[in-house]
C-alpha cells in the first residue's frame, strides 16, 4: 500500500474528512494530498505552515532537546470546520493535515490517522 493509499483509506472511513495531507515540516513541502476536490496549492501552503506552528513551534523543539515528547497533536476550529494535525515519535519531521467538517467523528478520525501515520512510517 502506498501513501497515497493510506490517505485516500482515511476519507474513506472519515466521511467529513475532506482532505488528508502528508507534509515535511523540516522543508515545508506537500508530499502527497488525497481529497476529492483538491484545495488551491496557497491553501495547502497554509496547512503546512500551521502545522509547523503548532507541532513544531520553538518550545517544541526545546521540549524533544530535553527529553520530553514534543505535541503530537493539534485541533484548530473554524466557523466551516476543523483542522486536524498530527504526528508520529517515528517520523517528527512529518505530519498528517486534515481538513475536517463540523460534523467530523473526531475520536475515528484521530484513531484512523495515527493507525495510518505509523504505518506510513513502518514502511
Amino acid at each position: 500500500m502506498d501513501i497515497v493509499d493510506h490517505l485516500n483509506a482515511i476519507r474513506q472511513d472519515v466521511p467529513a474528512c475532506r482532505a488528508v495531507v502528508l507534509a515535511d515540516l523540516t522543508t515545508r513541502v506537500i508530499l502527497c494530498v488525497s481529497a476529492e476536490d483538491r484545495p488551491p496549492q496557497e491553501r495547502l501552503d497554509a496547512l503546512c505552515d500551521a502545522a509547523i506552528r503548532l507541532l513544531d513551534s520553538d518550545t517544541s523543539r526545546v521540549l524533544a532537546r530535553a527529553g520530553q515528547i514534543p505535541p503530537l497533536e493539534a485541533l484548530v476550529f473554524s466557523a466551516d470546520g476543523m483542522e486536524v494535525f498530527l504526528r508520529t515519535p517515528t517520523l517528527p519531521d512529518e505530519a498528517l493535515c486534515c481538513l475536517c467538517g463540523p460534523d467530523v467523528d473526531v475520536d475515528k478520525l484521530m484513531e484512523q490517522a495515527h493507525g495510518r501515520l505509523a504505518q506510513i512510517g513502518a514502511a
